[in-house]
């Protein structure tokens, strides 16, 4: 080798060296943001009770509230994180180092199941991920005070600090704890938590009682979709609670937590019933007081304030300066304690209603279509005779499963033909030949459009396959529209089903099995009609129906 070549090629290998040793370590990553609910140090709204500590989220209890006896805690994450696990730390612990978590020494629980709410067109993009526990709070904590860390990490580690940090901490400072299972009833302190919610908007308010709005309400969970125009929910608290209210704060997310800063709205809640030791609420957000497109939080706020309590006359949620009846015996006293106690706090994330799903079905006609046939439950697949109809019916429902008004398109391929739109429907004659390639039309507020028929007058036989979606192109001009129809529509809002048009069986055919027919295909016309048997034989036999041009059809026609 020569010295020239030799030479360069140890610069090279002394440049590659260099490169190297110069190239930065990776580094793990770290959500980016992460805020708790609940518990919260910071005053959630503008407030009468001098803060802090009025109008805080600043204790956590786990009395019976009408739901569970367990504390519930929320946070929220940015959409990174995988997992978040909540601490009970000594007072005074800065979580930012590998032995001060090592201090937290209570784990609460871990939640890896982290929810994104469904975002509208218009909704902030993307949306955090909402993460929440519940705790059996140990007796040995009851009316004491922690700090409670979240730990917001992806993947499984819990690195706090340095290059290898996974893990973001959010910290709420001085949280009073309340074990109800331990200690007298006349110092436990309140609990409340979020129900049932509806997004109906024609039983927003509506009283127990009426059964189509009473089956409106679905789960409510930490991360829920609410629309812009409103909705209502139901609340649970412990029977220490005498007035409620609701707050809505935005926006709030992973970076902002519910504050005074962020406060848009309060509401007073209807109580609906008082049970044995729980009560249920009624809390109504309307148009105007749901920010549009928004992350929010929305809070649960115990707004006893004085006068005799059902039970118990103190706890952490009860002041010590009772207006009217004085302050509780000493003995019951609880340091800290005040009155407008924040007991639950979800995050939402609000959105304009659009088309979500378009559902059709073959209209109720016993015994098939079967009488419970219709959007909850579509029947899709019929076989009919020619001459007979086919009646049906589509739905439309916006991403809160409630029923949206919209555009439709249902067109017709195959055999058989469009006889009817419905009521409000109206056909399109794409080619001039006097008969209706699609229906087009409009649901109306119950997001329902009836009466559209089917026919086969008179052959041929065959299949016609219905195809219906919603469709904002649905004009009835000629040529149609770009985009008319369902070929854009998406999977979820297009929908099929099937006519089998057939003949009526006419004539019926039996024949013995054994012997053998002459003509295995047609047994019934090929086979042995007459035989002679003595009691106690026995004889299987096939029955074959046709229609009266000899074609063997189904007798369920």
């Amino acid at each position: 080798m020569s010295k020239r070549i030799f030479s360069l090629l140890l610069g090279l290998c002394l440049v590659a060296g260099m490169l190297v040793a110069v190239a930065a370590p990776a580094q793990a990553q770290r959500p980016f943001g992460v805020q708790q609910f609940e518990p919260n140090d910071t005053n959630l709204s503008p407030c009468a009770v001098p803060a802090p500590p009025g109008c805080t989220a600043d204790f956590l209890s786990d009395k019976f509230d009408g739901v569970d006896s367990l504390a519930h805690l929320t946070a929220v994450a940015t959409p990174e994180t995988t997992q978040v696990t909540w601490y009970a730390c000594p007072l005074g612990t800065t979580v930012n180092t590998q032995a001060a978590l090592s201090s937290c020494n209570v784990t609460i629980g871990t939640d890896s199941t982290g929810v994104i709410p469904p975002i509208g067109p218009g909704a902030s993009s993307p949306a955090d991920e909402a993460y929440d526990v519940t705790w059996d709070i140990p007796g040995s904590l009851d009316q004491q005070r922690r700090d409670i860390a979240a730990l917001a990490c992806i993947g499984t580690a819990q690195q706090v600090e340095g290059g290898n940090a996974n893990c973001r901490v959010d910290e709420e400072n001085s949280i009073f704890l309340e074990d109800a299972q331990t200690g007298t009833a006349a110092n436990q302190t309140t609990a409340g938590e979020f129900g049932q919610y509806r997004t109906r908007q024609t039983c927003l308010g509506v009283a127990p009682g009426d059964a189509a709005c009473d089956a409106a309400y679905k789960a409510f969970p930490h991360g829920s979709p609410v629309p812009n125009d409103g909705f209502d929910f139901k609340a649970f608290t412990s029977d220490d609670v005498q007035a409620l209210s609701a707050g809505v704060n935005a926006p709030a997310d992973a970076s902002a937590e519910p504050s005074t800063a962020n406060f848009v709205v309060g509401v007073v809640c209807t109580l609906e019933q008082t049970f044995t030791n729980f009560k249920r609420w009624r809390c109504q957000l309307n148009d105007a007081q749901v920010p549009n497109d928004a992350e929010i939080a929305v809070d649960l706020l115990n707004n006893t304030t004085g006068g005799s309590l059902p039970t118990g006359n103190a706890g952490y949620c009860n002041s010590n300066n009772n207006p009217g009846v004085g302050p509780p015996p000493a003995q019951n006293q609880v340091p800290g304690a005040h009155d407008n106690c924040v007991l639950d706090v979800h995050y939402v994330v609000s959105s304009a209603r659009q088309a979500s799903r378009f559902v059709q079905s073959f209209s109720p006609n016993p015994p098939s279509p079967a009488a419970s046939a219709g959007c909850a439950n579509p029947d899709t697949d019929e076989t009919s005779s020619l001459g007979t109809t086919e009646d049906a019916i589509l739905c439309l429902f916006d991403q809160f499963t409630d029923p949206f008004a919209g555009p439709w398109t249902e067109s017709t391929s195959g055999a058989g033909q469009i006889a009817d739109c419905g009521g409000e429907g109206t056909g399109h004659d794409h080619n001039g030949d006097g008969l209706f390639e699609d229906c087009v039309g409009n649901t109306g507020p119950d997001g329902f459009s009836a009466g559209l028929t089917f026919q086969n007058p008179s052959g041929p036989t065959g299949d016609q396959t219905l195809t219906g979606c919603y469709d904002p192109q649905n004009q009835t001009t000629n040529p149609p529209v770009a985009n008319h129809g369902c070929t854009d529509a998406g999977t979820t809002l297009t929908a099929t089903k099937v006519i089998h048009w057939g003949t009526t069986a006419t004539e019926v055919f039996l024949a013995y099995n054994n012997p053998a027919p002459s003509n295995a295909s047609d047994p019934c016309r090929t086979g042995t009609t007459f035989k002679a048997n003595e009691v106690g034989d026995h004889d299987d036999i096939t029955v074959c129906t046709f229609d009266s041009s000899g074609n063997r059809v189904p007798t369920d026609t």
